[in-house]
């Protein structure tokens, strides 16, 4: 059983790009006891309303958005999936943060764009929803791009690489998520922010586009050492 703070109220945020694997990734966390209290997923909304497809999507944005401003409110355990596809994400994070809560992000992306396009492409040919080729590419580069901020507006992240290896096999233990033997999903790079530090751990093998869109950044961020007081360590573990 995931770890659960006695008094901070949680925030759990799956994000990556389209095609990534977000809801696979949240479901099988919901299955091995992760609490992700009041989950606002806008999919999910839009699947019970009516009307046009568009007017839906567009509804179900605004229910989400105050769904996620009243849990930041009013203190309630809440969690969400996003692509990051608005600093507005971001945001509600950083306002969470404020306001007390543990921010937890679990962000999963792939090598490559191509990939994800033909991920969604098989999705819908499984009756799933449609996202065109060039926004998905498009929003590969800008969620890439946007990692490392959003990373320093969670209070601990991990990194999921889920480019050729199967989701099966990940487990959660009490110091965080591993993959259960040889195969499964491989949390990469975990990152813990506090007001004085932040601490990034590092996987013996980290993918290029972690060194380039999240190590790399930091590094620049941090380029002394330091940045808004707070101390920049880099630890890689053994096993």
């Amino acid at each position: 059983m995931p770890p659960v703070p006695d008094e901070a109220p949680q925030l759990i945020v799956i994000a990556g790009p389209n095609g990534s694997g977000k809801s696979t990734l949240t479901q099988f966390l919901l299955r091995q006891g992760y609490d992700f209290g009041h989950y606002i997923n806008p999919d999910d909304i839009a699947a019970s309303l009516n009307g046009s497809y568009a007017d839906r999507v567009a509804q179900a944005q605004s229910i989400a958005d105050f769904e996620r401003e009243r849990c930041v409110r009013d203190g309630i355990d809440f969690s969400f999936e996003t692509v990051m596809s608005h600093p507005s994400k971001i945001e509600v994070m950083e306002g969470a943060r404020a306001r007390g809560f543990d921010v937890t992000l679990f962000f999963v992306s792939i090598a490559d764009p191509s990939i994800n396009v033909s991920r969604v492409r098989s999705r819908v040919l499984a009756g799933g929803h449609d996202v065109p080729a060039d926004r998905i590419v498009a929003r590969w580069y800008r969620r890439m791009e946007a990692l490392a901020l959003a990373v320093m507006a969670a209070s601990r992240t991990v990194v999921f690489d889920n480019t050729d290896i199967p989701l099966g096999a990940v487990i959660a233990s009490e110091s965080g998520v591993r993959p259960a033997g040889d195969g499964g999903l491989m949390p990469v790079t975990e990152v813990l922010v506090t007001r004085e530090s932040v601490e990034l751990i590092l996987g013996r093998t980290v993918p290029d586009w972690v060194v380039r869109y999240l190590v790399s950044p930091l590094q620049a961020r941090l380029p002394s050492g330091t940045a808004g007081g707070r101390e920049l360590s880099i630890r890689i573990e053994d096993g």
